[in-house]
């Protein structure tokens, strides 16, 4: 978020900031601040409230998954943005994929449940392996994958207890390569930004729950696919009317070529992708552009020309458990040619126990690194995770 607000700023925009998590350099960057969580309605507008703005020209995210909340405040403060309707079904899992399936677009074989019974009589119907979601988290919190009924019910338990609606979502399990689209939808007009790989090499490395390593760019599909993806994400764009938006998509391409949209959201792409990873393979940054959308401006288009092709591997280093015994400067260790940012991904002090990983959110580090291909740059990222300055001591496995 830092080096995003600084980029705003630059811009002679004056920048107001909720957020849960804050720190001396978001309160250095922004002219006034707010402590709220950005996906809670009631207290976004206390927060805002106690801010006591005047004259504001727009409101935007960056990268929180809450299009209802952004769209809730651009009502309230007279700015352009999505409505609340519109921002509901891109961002409620079960009503985003009722409506791609109904004007006939690829979704998983899917149920909505709201109970242990349903849950089970949803999986017997799709088959196994499926994967359970719920409908109102993000960043991977609670998905999982059911391969067998043995510990089903406490899986049911263990994701229903996750959600605050208590409604879920089980999806038929499928392979292939899945991918991160993002870009400008305006005046009905799809105006493409990024494409990556996702890199789910250690997918279901701490099972039941998911793993994604990273983000890949430049993507390692073929021209053909790629406009076929572009084709399928502006079919989705359509469904939902999604637009004016920064829109967010999830697609995965099957063995056969066969491509599922798995989400499809007004947002800006989080986990430094869209603000970083994008930019650095091929030049686009949207910053600009999506200042200009938040105050109903037009875009300029020439800023969304791709202007180079390089390699770009963004990947984290997940927790398992275990108690910090020492953590050092990640500043300080050493960076060679190439590496664009290491950095801590939670606050780590000496003496904390940290979690069994469950989602993307139990990951200690993260690097970012630009190379001549992508195998270089892998590997730059591999050493570079290897050497966070961070000592663990593994917890100790019962014995039989």
């Amino acid at each position: 978020m830092y080096r995003s607000l600084l980029a705003i700023k630059q811009l002679g925009i004056r920048i107001s900031v909720v957020n849960d998590v804050l720190n001396p350099r978001i309160e250095d960057a922004a002219d006034s601040i707010a402590v709220a969580d950005p996906r809670n309605m009631a207290s976004v507008l206390q927060a805002v409230e106690q801010l006591d703005l005047t004259d504001v020209d727009g409101i935007m995210t960056l990268g929180i998954d809450n299009p209802l909340v952004i769209a809730v405040l651009s009502r309230v403060y007279g700015c352009p943005g999505l409505t609340e309707e519109v921002a509901y079904a891109s961002t409620n899992k079960d009503k985003r994929i009722e409506l791609l399936k109904h004007h006939g677009l690829n979704v998983p074989e899917f149920r909505t449940v709201d109970s242990r019974n349903c849950t089970r009589r949803a999986i017997t119907e799709i088959g196994l392996p499926v994967v359970l979601k719920p409908v109102d988290l993000t960043n991977s919190v609670g998905v999982l994958k059911i391969v067998g009924l043995e510990c089903v019910d406490d899986l049911i338990e263990v994701v229903m207890n996750l959600s605050p609606a208590k409604h879920l979502v089980v999806e038929k399990f499928l392979t292939g390569s899945e991918h991160t689209v993002t870009g400008f939808s305006v005046k009905g007009n799809v105006h493409f930004v990024g494409f990556s790989d996702r890199d789910y090499s250690s997918k279901e490395a701490f099972p039941p729950y998911f793993f994604e390593r990273g983000d890949i760019a430049p993507t390692h599909l073929s021209r053909e696919m790629v406009d076929n993806v572009h084709r399928v994400v502006r079919q989705g764009i359509s469904a939902l009317s999604l637009w004016p938006a920064f829109f967010n998509a999830d697609v995965l391409v099957s063995e056969e070529g066969d491509i599922y949209l798995i989400e499809l959201t007004g947002r800006l792409t989080g986990a430094r992708i869209a603000t970083e990873v994008v930019p650095l393979s091929n030049g686009i940054d949207p910053i600009p552009n999506l200042v200009r959308l938040a105050m109903g401006k037009d875009l300029e288009l020439a800023e969304l020309v791709p202007c180079r092709n390089d390699a770009v591997v963004q990947r984290y280093l997940p927790c398992n458990g275990g108690v910090v015994e020492w953590v050092g400067d990640i500043d300080e260790v050493f960076r060679p040619p190439g590496v664009y940012d290491l950095f801590w991904n939670m606050d780590i002090k000496k003496g904390m126990q940290l979690p069994w990983f469950s989602s993307n959110e139990d990951t200690i580090a993260g690097v970012i690194v630009v190379g001549a291909n992508h195998q270089q740059a892998a590997s730059l990222a591999d050493y570079m995770l290897a050497n966070v300055p961070i000592r663990i001591r593994k917890p100790e496995m019962a014995m039989c």
